[in-house]
């Protein structure tokens, strides 16, 4: 080492001093049962917590992201705010309401 007007030269240290934090473990993907839930809102609407507790999700974006997912596999949509329900053949089909139409005619 060369001291030069206040100045001291040192050699680079290849070897870390500092010891690298532990890699944190990765978090796994929970299976989600989407029969389950169209099983469930068969019985009737389900509110944005209970879809999560179906599903077995506790973390709000994770729910939004089963109930998107669930809607991409069965008719679900929002009636409410927060409460899904499965389309039925009055919601989604020809836009008739064929129960009332039904029962005026007095066929039930």
């Amino acid at each position: 080492m060369e001291n030069w007007e206040g100045w001291v030269q040192q050699s680079f240290n290849f070897e870390w001093t500092v010891e690298p934090k532990p890699a944190e473990p990765k978090r796994k993907n929970k299976k989600v049962d989407y029969e389950l839930l169209y099983r469930s809102l068969l019985q009737g609407p389900l509110t944005f917590s209970q879809i999560g507790q179906v599903a077995g999700v506790e973390n709000r974006s994770s729910i939004s992201q089963v109930i998107t997912t669930l809607s991409l596999k069965y008719p679900v949509y929002e009636a409410q705010r927060g409460i899904y329900k499965l389309y039925g053949d009055d919601d989604y089909g020809d836009g008739i309401n064929h129960k009332v139409l039904d029962q005026i005619n007095g066929r039930i």
